[in-house]
């Protein structure tokens, strides 16, 4: 499955999934929430939101290329929830390794 397809998510569902959320982890560079999805997917989806904040359109799209290889090899697709992982400004220097034990400990809550 693409990575691109578990980011897909409309209006409506980036709605309902912010009304249904909970927390699962956070920290001082990211917060992660998990939501019920609003219609019965066969897979799990993604939605990332990095501020301008964080840094410059390359920076921020190195994360998002990045938090979703990390969702891909963690076979997000298998956990039919609504991830929401929301970046913090004090995340410029933010080691790969530290973000996948981020989300892999965030995955592993239910």
């Amino acid at each position: 499955m693409p990575a691109c397809s578990i980011t897909k998510l409309s209006r409506r569902e980036i709605e309902h999934a912010f009304s249904q959320a909970i927390k699962v982890e956070s920290n001082i560079y990211f917060t992660m929430l998990r939501a019920d999805p609003l219609f019965e997917y066969k897979e799990g989806k993604i939605l990332i939101l990095i501020p301008k904040k964080v840094g410059s359109a390359p920076q921020r799209n190195k994360l998002r290329r990045r938090i979703k290889e990390i969702a891909r090899k963690a076979e997000l697709e298998k956990k039919v929830y609504v991830w929401i992982i929301i970046a913090r400004k004090e995340n410029r220097n933010f080691e790969f390794q530290r973000l996948r034990e981020f989300i892999l400990r965030g995955l592993s809550k239910k």
